[in-house]
C-alpha cells in the first residue's frame, strides 16, 4: 500500500509540475521586433573609462554619462593627459541608437 501511495504522489507531483511549466511565457530569441533597440532603450547612467596614447603622452579618463532615452546625453569626465589632470570636463550632445543596438554620439 505504501508503494501505491508513493507512486500516486509522484504522478501527482509530476502532473502539477508539468501544468505549472505550461504557464510560463514562451521566449523567442530570434524575434527581431522584441530585440530591436532605439533611443528609448539607452536610458540611465553609465560609467566610462578609457586609456590610450596621444601626441603629448599617455591618456586616462574616468567619467559618467546620463542618457535620457530621448536622444540626449550629458555628463562629465576627469582626464589625465601625460600626468596633467583636468577635472569635470562637460560632455553633452545628441545620440542615436540603431535597431542593431549600435550607438552614435
Amino acid at each position: 500500500m505504501k508503494r501505491w501511495n508513493f507512486s500516486l504522489t509522484m504522478v501527482g507531483l509530476a502532473a502539477g509540475l508539468l501544468l505549472n511549466l505550461s504557464q510560463l511565457p514562451q521566449v523567442h530569441a530570434d524575434n527581431q521586433h522584441e530585440r530591436a533597440c532605439s533611443n528609448k532603450t539607452l536610458n540611465g547612467s553609465f560609467g566610462t573609462y578609457r586609456t590610450g596614447s596621444t601626441s603629448t603622452g599617455p591618456l586616462a579618463a574616468l567619467g559618467i554619462l546620463f542618457f535620457d532615452g530621448n536622444g540626449n546625453v550629458s555628463g562629465s569626465q576627469n582626464i589625465s593627459r601625460n600626468g596633467i589632470f583636468t577635472f569635470d570636463n562637460p560632455i553633452s550632445g545628441p545620440y542615436e541608437v540603431a535597431a542593431d543596438c549600435t550607438a552614435i554620439t
